[in-house]
C-alpha cells in the first residue's frame, strides 16, 4: 500500500472514530441514507424451487425498507432437484447455512430460514417471531465499531477487541432481481428478489484496533450493485456491527 492510500485509510478511521457512536448511532460522512445504513444483520435462506418462500422473500423486502436493517438473501441450490434451477442459488450459501445451524444448534437446514444477527434463527415467513429476534438482537449488540467506505476503501474504528477471533467480510449483493418461473413448485410466478448475495470476501482480522482495507475490484461480482461489510465473530458467530453501502 502507497502512503497516499495509507495516509486516505487512517482519515477514515480517525473520521468513523471520533463518531463514537453506538449501534444506531451518528454515522461517519452524516447520517446514514438509505443505501448506507447500519443495523441488525437478516440473512435469509431462500429458494426459487420452494413453495414456501415467496412469502419470507417479500419480508425481506419490506425489512430492506428499513433503517435499522441490513438484509441479505442468501440463494441456496439444493431444491434445484424439485424442477427448476434457481439462478442466484450457489453451493457456497447452503454450506454457510449448514455451518449457522451447526453454530446456533438447530436441527437441520431448511428454506426459508433467517438468520439475526448470527445469534438466532427461526423461520423468515414468522414476522412477528423475526421482529422480536431483532429486538433481542438489538439488546445483545451493546456497542458496534464505526464503519466506514469511500470509493474501495473501508475502515473499520478502534473499540472494545473482542472476546473471540473476529473478522471483517464484503458481502457482494444486487439490490433487486426478478424473473418468471416456469416450472417447479413456483411454477407461473413472477419472483422477486431483494439483496441477494452473489459472493462472500473475508477482508482480515479486526482485533478492536483500527482496521483498514482496500475492497478488490477483482472480487466484486459484475452483477453486484451493493455491499454489506460486517464484522463477526468467526465460526458463524455474533455480528458485532455492519453496514450497508451502494456500489457506485
Amino acid at each position: 500500500m502507497n502512503l497516499l492510500a495509507s495516509r486516505r485509510l487512517a482519515a477514515l478511521w480517525l473520521v468513523a472514530g471520533s463518531a463514537g457512536f453506538g449501534l444506531f448511532g451518528p454515522m461517519p460522512f452524516g447520517a446514514a441514507a438509505a443505501d448506507e445504513r447500519a443495523g441488525v444483520v437478516v440473512e435469509l435462506y431462500t429458494s426459487q424451487g420452494c413453495s414456501s418462500c415467496p412469502a419470507a422473500d417479500q419480508f425481506l423486502a419490506e425489512l430492506a425498507k428499513r433503517d435499522d436493517i441490513v438484509p441479505l438473501a442468501f440463494h441456496v441450490d439444493y431444491w434445484d432437484h424439485l424442477g427448476w434451477k434457481d439462478p442466484y442459488a450457489r453451493p457456497e450459501n447452503a454450506k454457510r447455512q449448514r455451518a449457522y445451524v451447526a453454530a446456533l444448534g438447530a436441527r437441520f437446514v431448511y428454506t426459508p430460514q433467517m438468520v439475526v444477527d448470527g445469534r438466532f434463527e427461526a423461520v423468515g415467513s414468522k414476522k412477528g417471531k423475526i421482529e422480536t429476534l431483532i429486538a433481542r438482537a438489538v439488546e445483545a449488540r451493546a456497542a458496534a465499531p464505526a464503519i466506514a467506505l469511500r470509493d474501495r476503501d473501508v475502515a473499520i474504528a478502534a473499540g472494545a477487541p473482542p472476546a473471540a477471533p473476529t473478522a471483517v467480510f464484503a458481502i457482494y449483493f444486487a439490490r433487486t432481481r426478478a424473473n418468471d418461473v416456469p416450472s417447479g413448485e413456483n411454477s407461473g410466478r413472477r419472483m422477486a428478489t431483494t439483496n441477494v448475495v452473489r459472493g462472500v470476501v473475508r477482508l482480515g482480522p479486526w482485533e478492536g484496533k483500527p482496521f483498514a482495507a482496500t475492497l478488490d475490484p477483482a472480487a466484486q461480482p459484475g452483477d453486484a450493485d451493493g455491499v454489506a461489510i460486517l464484522v463477526q465473530t468467526l465460526g458463524y458467530g455474533p455480528v458485532l456491527g455492519a453496514r450497508l453501502f451502494d456500489l457506485k
